[in-house]
């Protein structure tokens, strides 16, 4: 994975972004994936929800950064809620995001969340990771593996929106440990870098090749 162009987003990318997005002062929350069921943006929109009803969340942002799944209903779901829990004015829905944005969103993030209720591997964290951002996951697919508990952020139950709220709010109350969060960050996603998963193959290649010659 090239996680170069991740890397070091200089504050005027993270700016631009910013203006072209309309993210406010407060905290902002990125989602990057297709609005489909089982990536859990429903349970995202509660949490972030309930997190607008306390104190420092009031100018809360939350980005929903995705192609909408090809199932409307799904995505009319996921409108409707935010609809519900009130906070459909502090949502954005963008669509496809262009790749020259894709690094600054991560950039600019407070946090990254990835609610999948499934998932294979987990490529949004890694990106996000490799920007400097703390991730908030579900305990599915890689996930688990990839963030650190407290190190990179937080890992709760899938479906659960309480634990997403909770997690999301510790990884942003955390200002202090920003800059160590981040480096600690960008050290993890580096491990799946092209030159690092090469190395590792290689290395694994080296140690067969010697037990069958052994």
């Amino acid at each position: 994975m090239n996680l170069e162009r991740f890397a070091n987003v200089p504050e005027r990318e993270r700016e631009r972004v910013r203006d072209a997005y309309d993210l406010g002062e407060g905290p902002t929350l990125l989602f990057v994936g297709t609005v489909m069921p089982r990536k859990g943006v429903t349970d995202l929109v509660r949490a972030v929800g309930e997190l607008a009803d306390r104190e420092g969340w009031e100018s809360v942002d939350l980005l929903v950064a995705g192609e909408d799944d090809l199932d409307g209903a799904y995505v009319a779901e996921v409108r409707e809620t935010a609809r519900e829990v009130e906070i459909a004015d502090s949502t954005a829905f963008p669509g496809f995001v262009p790749e020259a944005d894709l690094a600054p969103l991560y950039a600019a993030a407070d946090v990254c969340v990835v609610p999948s209720l499934e998932e294979g591997f987990g490529m949004t964290a890694v990106e996000a990771l490799g920007a400097g951002t703390p991730v908030v996951g579900t305990r599915v697919g890689a996930i688990p593996e990839i963030i650190d508990e407290g190190v990179h952020g937080y890992v709760v139950d899938p479906g659960d929106p309480a634990a997403l709220a909770g997690a999301i709010d510790r990884a942003v109350s955390e200002p202090a440990r920003r800059t160590e969060t981040a480096t600690a960050a960008r050290d993890r996603a580096s491990e799946y870098s092209w030159k690092s998963v090469g190395e590792q193959c290689a290395r694994i290649y080296a140690d067969v090749s010697k037990q069958r010659s052994g």
